[in-house]
């Protein structure tokens, strides 16, 4: 390091008045900026607003918020303090294009006697109970022992990480 310094130091020896004049006004203006830009970072953590004291309609809207599942956080630069509800994804849902249920879809392909021909005629809704479960029904078009298309209506109900545990036929 001390010799990148002295080397340095050399060059700037041999630097006419003018550049050397240019180069410590340019030390000078950076110095300045940098002073500046300290300043202003903490004259601004001073000057952010500290959360109030959390009043009884203050703890009622955090109590409420924690409840639907989000987090109550302040915003100093707004000075509020905001609900963020973090909305789980399903993991069970009918698909925007088909209305069609992966897992349960899956299921049959794997438990069809000739899964390739299945065809879906409709999807019920996906009906989510209160311990966590999905319910689902579908009605379908596929090829039996025979070899001849019968149509099925199978009710699907899933648990909460989406897992098929029970079919029903309805017949």
């Amino acid at each position: 390091m001390k010799k990148l310094f002295i080397s340095w130091w050399k060059k700037f020896l041999s630097l006419n008045y003018e550049s050397k004049i240019l180069v410590f006004l340019l030390l000078i203006l950076i110095m300045l900026f940098l002073s500046i830009e300290i300043h202003l970072n903490k004259k601004e953590k001073e000057t952010m607003p500290k959360p109030p004291i959390e009043t009884d309609s203050l703890k009622e809207k955090r109590l409420i918020c924690q409840q639907k599942g989000g987090n109550w956080e302040w915003t100093g630069y707004q000075n509020i303090y905001n609900c963020k509800i973090i909305k789980e994804e399903e993991i069970v849902y009918n698909s925007p294009l088909d209305g069609s249920v992966y897992q349960a879809k899956n299921y049959l392909k794997k438990h069809l006697k000739d899964p390739d021909s299945y065809q879906s005629d409709s999807w019920g809704q996906v009906i989510r109970a209160s311990d966590g479960s999905f319910t689902v029904w579908n009605r379908f078009r596929s090829k039996n022992s025979f070899g001849g298309y019968v149509i099925d209506e199978i009710w699907f109900h899933l648990d909460k990480n989406g897992n098929v545990i029970e079919t029903r036929s309805i017949k």
